[in-house]
């Protein structure tokens, strides 16, 4: 009960906090909030490959996050990692039927890959 109610509580903090994102996402994986930071806060260090790590884990558990696909999409361009980004961008457009936001950056980029 103490490690959930302190990752709820890292939410109304610095979520620029990597400490304290950290041990949230570590101790609560499935509170999406602080997983999320805690990835972008990796990809601004330009630590890709951790933060995409830490994506993948979530999106083992939480198949659907399309948030975290988008995050992972892009940790995954950064380090030059076109296959991964192409299919993390492709499992986001397919939560949307095909019709996200991306599709367009989607069909430019990835088209047969």
């Amino acid at each position: 009960t103490f490690l959930c109610v302190s990752s709820v509580m890292a939410e109304s903090h610095d979520m620029n906090d990597y400490g304290l994102m950290k041990r949230a996402c570590e101790h609560a994986p499935w509170r999406l909030k602080n997983c999320l930071s805690y990835a972008v806060i990796l990809g601004n260090q330009k630590r890709f490959e951790e933060g995409a790590e830490v994506a993948r884990r979530v999106l083992a558990r939480q198949p659907n996050l399309f948030p975290m696909y988008y995050v992972l999409s892009e940790l995954n361009r950064l380090q030059g990692d076109k296959k991964g980004y192409c299919d993390a961008i492709a499992k986001y457009d397919a939560i949307f039927g095909g019709r996200s936001s991306i599709h367009s950056e989607w069909r430019a980029n990835c088209r047969g890959e």
